[in-house]
């Protein structure tokens, strides 16, 4: 996309002539009377203190003759004192703005009885006056992404496969990473990946950055305070008060925001609540039974009649249940096929997992997934792979044959962060990164292009 930029030339203000003294003169002229007043004021005083004194002495008399010698002695230091080098600098700058005045004086003026002449030194001094306005008007600053547009609609969206998603620590707000990533793989994602929390409002420069490049937002909308907050404990974000309307006027917002903004995006609403580590958890942080169903099916519902969900593809995505055995089914927290567009979870290869393969990561899930709805397609909202034991690059290509065993899986979203945590009070980092090391990133970039996902760049 091109700017087309035009210069504007302004003609210089026209330059009036100035009557009678300048401010420069009379600045010069005020800083003169004040030193002659203070050496009059001198003056005085020595005269009083030479008049003859009364020879009965008088405490009062005494008291007037200290208190005149003091102001003396004040008025004679004021005179001594050496002026700072402002005071100089002001004077240099008033003799040059009085020079510059009397120039003006010295050109020719026009002759009073001329109506034309009066008039044309008139319509100079509009002229001016209308040019300096223009010169200090606050200019607008044209909105560099103005006029972007979808490549695809929200429907276009809902029935699209292949999809290669990607997360970085600071897209779409920086493009950095993702374009490093891109590069390595030599391939284009499909979806870009961000996060907010409920305390900030709709982004519309989020969505429009993903759209000029040509890919699809995937927003990951967190009720609670902070984003990667891991806590599920937060009493102003608990479901009942989702379900009481006390957020509603800030959903309504958001929902009227994502309208005018006019662009499609994916939205993943609360996810991985079959845990119990967020506070929209039911069991947890006064949630109960139920709450989770009805506060999603609230939110979709303002969004309803907000006109929002034209541009919304609903993604509802709990997490693998391998390391969950006792929280409830899935299925349990599921909204409804008529407020859900698709089906998703979170999961890892981590370090503690028994196999680095495609099955032991999501095959316990995919069928639970599946007791909710058969109709919905499934996209991998949230995964990755750690380096330990160097079975990444195995894990990876064993993701790929998976799906496309599993043909209602369409993409998945790549969590491309390093990520330090604390495990039964031992600190572990796992880098998920694609680009962790040389072999997974030739790995991912060949499985990509094999199997058809992203685009050529």
């Amino acid at each position: 996309m091109f700017l087309a930029v035009t210069a504007l030339t302004v003609t210089p203000p026209v330059k009036r002539w100035l009557p009678g003294p300048s401010p420069a003169e009379i600045a010069l002229r005020t800083e003169q009377a004040r030193s002659e007043d203070l050496a009059e004021q001198n003056r005085e005083m020595s005269a009083k203190l030479r008049r003859p004194r009364p020879t009965i002495p008088d405490n009062a008399a005494q008291a007037r003759a200290d208190d005149l010698k003091r102001q003396n002695d004040e008025l004679e230091a004021k005179l001594r004192r050496p002026r700072p080098p402002s005071h100089e600098a002001r004077a240099n700058d008033l003799a040059n703005r009085l020079g510059e005045a009397e120039a003006k004086l010295r050109r020719p003026r026009p002759n009073p009885g001329d109506p034309a002449a009066n008039a044309r030194a008139e319509d100079l001094a509009r002229q001016n006056d209308r040019l300096e306005a223009e010169l200090t008007k606050p200019r607008p600053v044209p909105d560099p992404l103005a006029g972007v547009t979808a490549s695809l609609t929200r429907d276009e969206i809902a029935d699209a496969d292949h999809l290669f998603g990607l997360y970085t620590q600071q897209a779409p707000f920086d493009y950095g990473e993702v374009d490093l990533v891109q590069a390595t793989v030599n391939r284009k994602a499909d979806v870009i990946g961000y996060f907010q929390a409920w305390t900030e409002d709709f982004r519309p420069d989020a969505v429009k950055q993903v759209w000029l490049r040509g890919q699809v937002p995937l927003l990951t909308w967190e009720p609670q305070a902070q984003v990667g907050t891991i806590s599920n404990t937060d009493p102003q974000f608990a479901l009942p008060r989702i379900l009481d309307g006390n957020h509603d006027a800030y959903i309504r917002r958001y929902a009227q925001s994502i309208r005018a903004t006019g662009l499609p995006l994916i939205l993943r609403f609360a996810h991985e609540m079959n845990g119990n580590w967020y506070p929209w958890s039911e069991g947890v942080n006064g949630n109960g039974d139920g709450d989770y169903v009805r506060a999603w099916r609230h939110v979709h519902n303002i969004f309803e009649a907000e006109g929002a969900n034209d541009l919304v593809v609903w993604l509802w995505a709990p997490n693998r249940v391998n390391q969950i055995p006792n929280r409830p089914h899935p299925a349990e927290f599921y909204p409804g096929d008529d407020v859900v567009d698709w089906i998703g979870m979170s999961g890892y290869y981590r370090p503690y997992d028994d196999a680095a393969t495609f099955d032991y990561t999501y095959g316990q899930t995919l069928p639970l997934l599946r007791d909710a709805t058969r109709n919905k397609p499934i996209f991998l909202a949230e995964i990755g792979a750690t380096e330990t034991n160097d079975r990444k690059s195995f894990w990876i290509r064993d993701l790929f044959a998976g799906m496309a065993a599993n043909p209602d899986i369409i993409g998945f979203g790549w969590f491309n962060i390093t990520v330090t945590s604390t495990v039964n009070g031992d600190k572990q980092t796992n880098d998920w990164r694609i680009n962790s090391s040389g072999g997974a990133a030739d790995t991912m970039a060949t499985a990509l292009a094999e199997n058809g996902y992203g685009r050529a760049p």
